[in-house]
């Protein structure tokens, strides 16, 4: 690789006849990986779908694609979600940012239709560049014809560690008013460098019940909190509603580290005031299922054998 000299001086004495010069030659090999890459996680909201439905609203899900020799090919897609025109998608994108290339993508937004007719609700395109290099790596985008997409990135960190935790919601807020009680469902979300939070895991939801007790949760570290136990959480709790229009019934901030402690309990934040509380279940657990890396640095041994070039086929002989 290219070398690099580097010369340092020093004044020795008060005079210039007396002055030596103690040279020190440095030289730096710098090796180039004309190769470098990081993998980047990838996830999506939008804010002012269209509505593709007569009588409801959309089921918008998302697809992302790269541009690559002129077409575009899909890299991924998220879970479709039921009612709504501001999604916040669970679901996450692996992409391979190339530091010397440049990388277009693209973002449709579909309405999920029984028919398998799925309508384009929006687009949107940006490079991958722009978006590792922006502030807190996330942008907001216009979409194509209506519309906001947000995209977030994170550097991905492989980890195999989740955690298995049980809660139970306690007096909750009441939001159906004095003839019905609330259905109840948590949303995991974790914090960005900038404040905001993205949604990255959710319950199902408890029917006309304000203590309710949730199915037990699997937290992967790298999908939650990118492999950070003491990244803050704010676990929201919202009422469910078949329009879509999930109402607020407070929240409260915890991580996985403090999700993995028996005995946890948190009080619910509702305007400001406490209006219930949230406690574990049970005794929550860790437990790590073995990434790939982690299986060669145990020693496995790989055998690769290269494909076998098909023969050619052989050719007729000619005729007499």
């Amino acid at each position: 690789g290219p070398r690099l000299s580097l010369s340092v001086a020093r004044s020795l004495g008060p005079s210039p006849s007396l002055r030596r010069r103690l040279s020190l030659s440095l030289n730096l090999n710098l090796t180039m990986d004309y190769h470098a890459k990081s993998e980047q996680v990838l996830l999506f909201s939008a804010r002012g779908l269209k509505n593709s439905d007569t009588f409801s609203k959309s089921d918008p899900y998302a697809v992302l694609s790269l541009m690559e020799l002129g077409e575009w090919k899909d890299l991924g897609a998220t879970e479709t979600l039921q009612d709504t025109r501001d999604p916040d998608w669970v679901d996450q994108v692996c992409v391979t940012y190339f530091f010397e290339e440049e990388q277009l993508l693209r973002v449709q937004i579909f309405d999920k239709d029984e028919s398998g007719n799925d309508d384009v609700l929006g687009s949107a395109e940006f490079s991958l560049g722009h978006l590792i290099g922006a502030v807190g790596m996330g942008l907001k985008l216009p979409l194509s014809p209506q519309g906001e997409l947000i995209v977030r990135a994170e550097e991905k960190i492989e980890t195999g560690l989740h955690v298995k935790v049980q809660l139970q919601g306690s007096k909750l807020k009441n939001k159906d008013g004095f003839f019905g009680k609330s259905d109840p469902f948590l949303e995991v979300t974790r914090a960005n460098e900038d404040g905001s939070y993205s949604v990255v895991g959710r319950t199902p939801v408890i029917e006309n019940n304000l203590s309710p007790v949730w199915p037990q949760l699997v937290l992967g570290a790298q999908r939650v909190s990118n492999g950070d136990l003491m990244r803050p959480l704010r676990m929201q709790i919202k009422d469910w509603d078949s329009n879509g229009s999930h109402d607020d019934m407070g929240h409260f901030e915890t991580s996985l580290e403090e999700l993995s402690v028996p005995g946890g309990s948190w009080p619910v934040s509702y305007n400001g005031k406490t209006k219930g509380s949230v406690s574990i279940l049970g005794e929550p657990s860790q437990f790590t299922i073995p990434t790939f890396c982690d299986y060669l640095r145990g020693g496995l041994e790989l055998n690769v054998r290269p494909k076998p070039k098909p023969k050619p086929e052989p050719k007729p002989k000619p005729g007499p």
